[in-house]
């Protein structure tokens, strides 16, 4: 989930430095080319409307797991000791 929320919540960010890759002039070596070709592919996928949305939704429902988990592993643990 952590790594979901990072995207989540940084995802302006993320494509901005992607951008920021794509657009560097002074990468001129063939890795640093290829680095550069990647990097615009890969911030023109993230602005996907598909992609935000999936990303959102996603987020959404592992918030909601990981509450319920909390809640169900404090019940059990309350259960627990209640029965020692």
């Amino acid at each position: 989930m952590d790594a979901v929320r990072a995207i989540r919540f940084q995802i302006g960010e993320v494509y901005d430095a992607l951008l920021e890759i794509a657009q560097d002039n002074t990468l001129t070596t063939a890795s640093r080319v290829k680095s550069r070709s990647e990097a615009k592919d890969i911030a023109g996928k993230i602005a996907n409307f598909k992609f935000v949305c999936s990303l959102v939704v996603w987020y959404a429902i592992l918030f909601e797991i990981n509450v319920c988990s909390k809640f169900l592993q404090s019940v059990i643990l309350w259960g627990l000791w209640a029965c020692s």
